[in-house]
């Protein structure tokens, strides 16, 4: 906290610190939720109690996610042995948990822009059926980019078990209905974007998950190809540039040392979309708080000349950002359009209120 203190835009640093320790809580990477705590407490003291507002919500919201998985497994064992399920094979559905997130305090959007694997449909569709029923007239809209699962190959010698996101794991999973995909035909399945289906492909490519094979290839030819790649030392990180019609298919001869294999690594699209969108956002709330900064002076004061009104506009902003005075006058000009503050007409350098 002897740092934060020298930090002059403090309402960014709240941003990307929002950012990381809502993965942390998302993907359970926390190494202390105590130690999170008190860090939050410190930030309340030295910045008040808005701005760690959103933050103290994000820990009541996986509080009470745990318990709201707790009460769907007993709803799920009730249903299983009652037998009044519509849905099919619920005894076979996979392990899963659920974290049901307040919109507005997570720094989080819905992206629904992905075919799911029946397997996981099936377990959206059961735990819908099961909130809504619990919370009429709520509505639950899933953040896909979040999500991660664990898949096992069955195809290798040995077992592996690959730690995927969502994305990931749509690819993955087509791949029990056919020996090999187009990459167009993946991005038809998955409806994901060309940029990011790209480099997730590539991501398989590089750990030799999947392998680029020839459109024309025998089934004879596929094997020789899959024991000369097995063969291949790894000399060159290159990769093939990958085309609609690029032919894609599991690397049957895969082998690694370790049997649990993370595959989960961040896409460099996310990670700049996210900065580029935390920073738009600090924009907008800087705007929006400067406006209702003015709005408070000159309710209280009614008249200010224009000097006076930037002092205390500067003034009080300081413990979150220090505002450049364009801002501030870009900022007066829009109160002044909008009716909430006017220029006195004898004099255009005071503003009066509006009441």
């Amino acid at each position: 906290m002897k740092v934060f203190k020298f930090v002059e835009d403090k309402d960014i640093f709240q941003k990307f610190y929002s950012n990381m320790l809502a993965r942390r809580l998302v993907h359970n990477q926390s190494i202390s939720e105590d130690a999170e705590g008190a860090m939050i407490t410190l930030l309340r003291n030295s910045c008040g109690l808005e701005y760690t507002s959103k933050l103290q919500r994000m820990f009541q919201d996986v509080t009470s996610s745990r318990d709201l998985n707790a009460c769907f497994n007993e709803w799920l064992k009730a249903r299983k042995e009652e037998r009044r399920d519509q849905l099919d094979n619920l005894s076979n559905m996979a392990d899963f948990t659920i974290m049901v997130l307040s919109s507005n305090a997570w720094p989080f959007q819905a992206q629904s822009q992905l075919n799911l694997p029946y397997e996981l449909e099936k377990c959206l569709k059961v735990f819908t059926e099961f909130y809504q029923g619990h919370h009429e007239g709520r509505k639950l809209a899933w953040c896909y980019q979040l999500c991660r699962g664990e898949v096992v190959s069955l195809y290798t010698k040995m077992r592996y078990t690959f730690t995927v996101s969502t994305y990931q794991m749509a690819i993955l999973m087509l791949f029990n209905n056919a020996n090999c995909y187009s990459v167009r035909q993946i991005r038809e399945l998955t409806s994901l974007d060309e940029n990011m289906l790209n480099q997730i492909l590539n991501i398989f490519l590089k750990a030799r998950i999947l392998m680029v094979i020839a459109g024309d290839a025998s089934e004879e030819q596929l094997r020789q190809q899959q024991t000369e790649e097995s063969t291949l030392a790894s000399t060159s990180d290159a990769l093939p540039t990958l085309i609609p019609d690029t032919l894609l298919t599991l690397f049957f001869n895969y082998n690694n040392k370790r049997i649990r294999v993370n595959l989960n690594m961040p896409v460099k699209s996310e990670v700049k979309q996210e900065t580029e969108t935390t920073l738009a956002n600090v924009e907008c709330d800087r705007k929006l708080g400067i406006q209702a900064c003015i709005v408070r002076i000159m309710k209280t004061r009614k008249r200010l000349n224009h000097q006076q009104l930037l002092r205390e506009v500067i003034d009080q902003m300081a413990s979150r950002f220090n505002p450049p005075v364009s801002q501030i006058k870009l900022c007066i000009n829009s109160l002044i359009e909008r009716d909430f503050i006017k220029r006195d007409p004898n004099n255009l350098n005071i503003y009066e209120y509006i009441a």
